[in-house]
């Protein structure tokens, strides 16, 4: 039955998810059939949902119903859907989609090879919610998985289901109760797969810092993670989704002390207010998540720490709001955004946010201050000041110079060691304000000037202040007044009437500038602004292909003043663990600004010195690459 019929899995969702997929792939390749990633030749195709929250739902149901298309356009004659979508759905499903022959569930993943191989619609139970736990199902290490995942890489599910009531989530409807497997199991497990050369494993569940409270395990996740740790050929060990009230000294211990175990904690808290984690059904509070935090990273040195937060949540009021975002400032200590103004007063063509967010308003210099000087009591040392227009600040106010003064009054604040602000208009950047950023030490010498364009046929479309030529001259007096400086721009291309040689103006103008920093965006029509009404609309091959040329074209230059710096000494705010390798730190000098700008990558550190996130330290720079810069601290 199974000779010559293809199969695919289309998998979405969650790592849990994506393990059911594999085991399903298992099953089915242990049976004979051809598995292809070829949606197009395949006879029966899987389609593994995920019902979590909307936008999953929204996914799973637009994969179906292309999928679907395949039995008209390709070679399907099967369309099987499976997962939580089928929990949630399963007959609304099958009657609003007739292309689909068979639903099955997450506990009927045996199942496959029969739907799979009937002919004609087949309908199987679904019954997670209320069932006891024979009747669920859990894999173990002696069913047949082939891995999606790269070849060093594995998922390993260590238990299923949840019995937590958190007021958000259906999982434990979706799932069924929770319910380990034993150690045995997945020690054998991770014993197989490395055996077949995987090296980092990822354990997974609904709630991994239950693992074994069903199986009467004391410390049963830490025990697992020890022994997990000492299997031979496991270089790294991860586990992901901790809940926040049930992490213990024991497993923060086995991290601390096994250098396989990777510094790294998962945990969504989902909220900071008190009042907001009470309607969601979660336990613990802002204080108790607080001294968990503070506890990790006092018992595990150098830890990385990830978690998830619900906002818009029924009942979060402002207050709550703003609770969660100081919790958020709490998390990094050493750095924070200070809005300074809101709104804008520019006619911007492509632009939307005076419509959105109303006339440009600044706030007072005195509530600034004393927000900086509330931060820096609680240990931030790097202020980025934002608004949409900083340049213009204090204008409405009345206030001569207002950035500048304000700068200044900033960089009197105890504890300011570096003080930053973006988006300037680029015909608003005075001499005192340069004059303030050359004289001060802790303002950093960098500007954020998005400039748009430079042909004045495409600037005057855009409606935007400037041409190429005043363009040309604000950069050469920035650079001119304050030595050292590093300028970032943002381009945007593929504007309506952009012509050939509007684009070829830009090229040549960064060419010959040569900024520091420069983002590139392919014009998006907004149905509220201005230039959606504009003619010569530019098609998006053509967009495309001049993002990606100016953007060569910057590469080449950012490589070039990046090998300029080899040798260098230069002082880098530490950040922590490189988002590319747990084995380098990552940091940031004056000329690069938070979350918008490259890293300097750190590969070496002196033996016995104790560097934290938030520390400064002095670098110096060994590689240069297109836009980070690789060195060690001296």
């Amino acid at each position: 039955m199974t000779e010559g019929r293809k199969v695919g899995m289309v998998s979405l969702g969650c790592p849990k998810n994506l393990v059911d997929s594999e085991v399903m792939m298992g099953l089915l390749a242990q049976q004979g059939y051809e598995l292809t990633t070829d949606s197009g030749a395949a006879d029966v195709l899987v389609v593994n949902t995920c019902g979590f929250i909307d936008s999953a739902r929204q996914e799973s149901v637009e994969t179906i119903l292309e999928m679907a298309q395949l039995k008209q356009t390709g070679k399907l004659k099967r369309l099987i859907v499976a997962g939580c979508l089928v929990e949630r759905y399963r007959e609304e499903l099958q009657r609003e989609i007739p292309e689909i022959d068979a639903c099955i569930g997450v506990n009927q993943l045996k199942e496959i090879e029969s739907v799979v191989e009937s002919y004609g619609p087949r309908v199987l139970p679904v019954y997670s919610d209320g069932a006891s736990v024979p009747e669920l199902y859990l894999y173990d290490e002696t069913t047949p998985r082939l891995r999606a995942t790269a070849p060093y890489t594995s998922f390993v599910k260590i238990a299923e289901g949840c019995d937590h009531t958190c007021a958000f989530c259906i999982i434990p409807k979706l799932r069924g109760v929770f319910r380990s497997r034993s150690p045995e199991s997945i020690l054998r497990e991770v014993e197989m797969l490395s055996a077949q050369g995987v090296k980092e494993f990822v354990l997974i569940s609904q709630d991994t810092t239950t693992y074994g409270s069903d199986l009467m395990l004391k410390d049963g996740l830490a025990r697992l993670v020890a022994s997990i740790s000492d299997v031979p050929g496991v270089e790294w060990i991860r586990f992901l989704y901790c809940y926040p009230t049930a992490i213990t000294d024991e497993l923060l211990d086995v991290m601390a002390s096994r250098p396989n175990v990777c510094k790294y904690f998962d945990i969504p808290l989902q909220h900071a207010s008190r009042r907001v984690l009470g309607r969601m059904r979660r336990g613990g509070n802002r204080e108790s998540y607080e001294r968990m935090i503070e506890r990790i990273r006092e018992r595990v040195p150098g830890v990385a720490v990830r978690t998830t937060f619900i906002v818009g949540f029924p009942g979060e009021r402002d207050e709550d709001f703003d609770e969660l975002l100081d919790r958020l400032r709490a998390t990094a200590p050493y750095t924070s955004f200070v809005k300074i103004a809101e709104g804008c007063d520019h006619t911007c063509a492509f632009c939307i946010i005076p419509k959105l967010r109303g006339v440009f308003r600044s706030r007072s210099p005195e509530s600034i201050l004393r927000e900086v000087e509330m931060l820096s009591a609680q240990g931030v040392k790097e202020f980025v000041l934002i608004s949409q227009d900083t340049t213009t600040y204090g204008s409405d106010l009345m206030l001569k110079d207002g950035l500048a003064r304000l700068v200044a009054s900033i960089s009197d604040v105890p504890g300011v060691e570096w003080i930053r602000f973006l988006y300037c208009y680029p015909t608003a950047i005075t001499d005192e304000l340069l004059d303030v950023m050359a004289s001060r030490p802790n303002v950093c010498k960098y500007f954020d000037i998005p400039l748009q364009h430079a042909s004045r046929r495409v600037l005057g479309r855009m409606r935007r202040g400037g041409n190429r030529e005043s363009y040309e001259r604000m950069i050469e007096r920035i650079r001119e007044r304050v030595p050292g400086v590093a300028v970032r721009t943002t381009f945007i291309v593929g504007f309506p009437g952009e012509r050939d040689e509007d684009f070829d103006e830009l090229l040549d103008f960064v060419r010959a500038t040569e900024f520091d920093r420069v983002g590139v965006f392919r014009y998006s029509d907004e149905e509220n602004s201005a230039a959606f009404a504009l003619d010569e609309k530019v098609d998006t091959a053509t967009a495309k292909k001049r993002e990606a040329r100016l953007m060569k074209a910057q590469a080449r230059i950012s490589h070039r003043k990046n090998r300029r710096m080899i040798g260098r000494r230069v002082r880098v705010l530490l950040e922590g663990k490189s988002k590319e390798s747990d084995l380098l730190l990552e940091g940031r000098m004056e000329s690069q600004a938070p979350e918008i700008d490259a890293s300097v990558l750190i590969n070496d550190v002196p033996e016995g010195m104790n560097v934290r996130p938030g520390d400064f330290v002095t670098v110096e720079i060994t590689e240069a690459q297109a836009y980070d810069l690789i060195g060690r601290v001296v």
